[in-house]
């Protein structure tokens, strides 16, 4: 069961800001890293397992998620192949008491940014955060500049389109 912590804390002069979200099987370190995290600023919102993790996502806001490796139900590595499939991905910091090499370096080959151990420093915990948060933030205008670039080349006509490709293979128009 997931400790009363669920609802995201609005810091005043960051409405609106990424969400930070912590999934993790145990009540006690959720409310710890929440705690931490909240303490510097952040929104966050926790869950005690991926399910309940991907059911209650909000898909519009950006974040990153923090994720337990082992958890009841799909693991934090399934999780986060879940989430690399999706339209908007976060980016994944995993946690873990238990880490292996082979888990490491499958979540590292997945795209997470850190792997740091239980129990985690806050000053660990806040840097990975902010760097997820900095490569989420790279990548979410990659996307928007990768769909502004669709849009404009479905609206060339065919003739601009015919064009448009023999100036990319560097032919003059």
């Amino acid at each position: 069961m997931t400790p009363d912590i669920t609802s995201a804390q609005r810091r005043p002069d960051r409405p609106g800001g990424p969400i930070i979200y912590l999934v993790d099987e145990d009540p006690s370190f959720l409310r710890a890293l929440s705690r931490r995290l909240r303490a510097e600023g952040y929104q966050v919102e926790c869950f005690g397992s991926a399910e309940e993790f991907l059911s209650s996502r909000r898909r519009d806001v950006p974040g990153c998620a923090v994720l337990d490796l082992q958890m009841p139900g799909p693991s934090g590595l399934q999780l986060q192949e879940t989430l690399a499939e999706g339209e908007e991905p976060l980016p994944v910091v995993f946690l873990t008491a238990h880490g292996d090499v082979c888990s490491s370096v499958r979540a590292k080959k997945g795209g997470a940014l850190d792997f740091p151990a239980k129990p985690v420093r806050g000053d660990d915990l806040l840097e990975a955060v902010k760097r997820a948060l900095d490569r989420g933030a790279v990548d979410r205008e990659g996307r928007r500049k990768k769909r502004e670039w669709r849009t404009r080349f479905e609206r060339l006509s065919p003739r601009e389109r015919e064009v448009f490709v023999l100036v990319v293979r560097g032919l003059p128009n």
